[in-house]
């Protein structure tokens, strides 16, 4: 049995949340097409994952410095991927509303026609 030490633990966590947050986002954002409810569900996920992260990084280590670090590049990664989901959604919803496929110019022949 292969046991990991806590700081793999931390990053193994780390990318599980943020990944699974971006994921879970956006298969709801292709299954529903509503906005605010796959970006509000997929960023309480990340809330409540990221609280319980850091709050279980305090229990286990000693080191205060080690806590504050760990915690702000945790913060610092939340936030990063509340604006990376949020964009991605954006994107999504652009494109199965049709808004982001460019309309082709019409020709002169179709717009006034044969003179």
């Amino acid at each position: 049995m292969v046991l990991l030490s806590n700081n793999t633990l931390y990053w193994v966590f780390t990318v599980l949340i943020f990944g699974i947050t971006l994921i879970m986002g956006i298969v709801m954002m292709r299954r529903t097409r509503k906005l605010w409810l796959s970006f509000g569900i997929s960023t309480l996920f990340n809330t409540v994952m990221t609280v319980l992260v850091c709050l279980w990084w305090a229990r286990i280590t000693d080191d205060a410095y080690s806590v504050l670090f760990h915690n702000a590049f945790f913060l610092l990664g939340y936030f990063n991927v509340v604006i990376i989901d949020f964009f991605a959604l954006v994107s999504i919803q652009r494109k199965t509303l049709g808004e982001g496929v460019k309309k082709r110019k019409k020709t002169y022949e179709e717009e006034y026609g044969d003179t």
